[in-house]
């Protein structure tokens, strides 16, 4: 026998040659056997197995984790952005956020209810602190009166609404030299300068 050659026909199968030889070792029959490439075709069919398993298992994980981000992450991003604009339209500063958990999530929404409690405690402050103003200037026996960046009038105390019998209303539009220096230029200047009249910057 002589050394056999293989051609492969298709994916499937090969074709083996061969070339028998007579008594007298000449050429003398020619032999096609059709094999079968079982093996091939068997990692073959493993590899495609192989790679639709992996497809699958990518496609259930991105749709879990989809899942889970959807669920865990944004849903509670989008809760706390609704919150965070219904608190800004409502301006109740005694509103606070929802806390569930103790992810960074919470975290942030733990950090903002504690800014909004200090925000709180100052305008409460400041609100006291402004009563007590507005106490002790009604008490003054000088007219008060205080302006804005711009010299427009922001509050009047009762001396001062008696002095000129007039409201703060109707001076909403007015700077206090403006209001003044009509009535009396002098007069006026010299009743801030002589503390008749209490001017104050705010």
């Amino acid at each position: 026998y002589r050394s056999s050659l293989r051609f492969p026909v298709t994916i499937l199968t090969l074709i083996a040659y061969s070339v028998v030889n007579d008594l007298h070792g000449k050429p003398s029959i020619v032999m096609m056997i059709p094999l079968q490439r079982d093996l091939h075709n068997y990692g073959a069919t493993t590899i495609r197995y192989l790679i639709g398993s992996v497809g699958v298992i990518l496609a259930i994980f991105f749709l879990f984790m989809s899942g889970l981000l959807e669920n865990f992450v944004l849903k509670r991003l989008l809760l706390m952005h609704h919150e965070l604009i219904d608190i800004g339209n409502s301006g109740d500063l005694s509103r606070r956020l929802k806390v569930e958990g103790d992810d960074e999530i919470a975290k942030m929404a733990k950090s903002f209810n504690h800014t909004m409690s200090m925000l709180r405690h100052t305008q409460d402050n400041l609100k006291r602190s402004e009563e007590r103003f507005k106490v002790m200037s009604d008490a003054s026996p000088i007219g008060i009166f205080l302006t804005d960046a711009n010299n427009h009038f922001i509050y009047l105390n009762k001396k001062f609404t008696e002095i000129f019998k007039t409201e703060l209303g109707e001076l909403i539009d007015e700077t206090w030299n403006g209001f003044l220096e009509p009535l009396a230029d002098k007069q006026a200047e010299t009743a801030i300068v002589t503390g008749k009249i209490g001017r104050a910057h705010v």
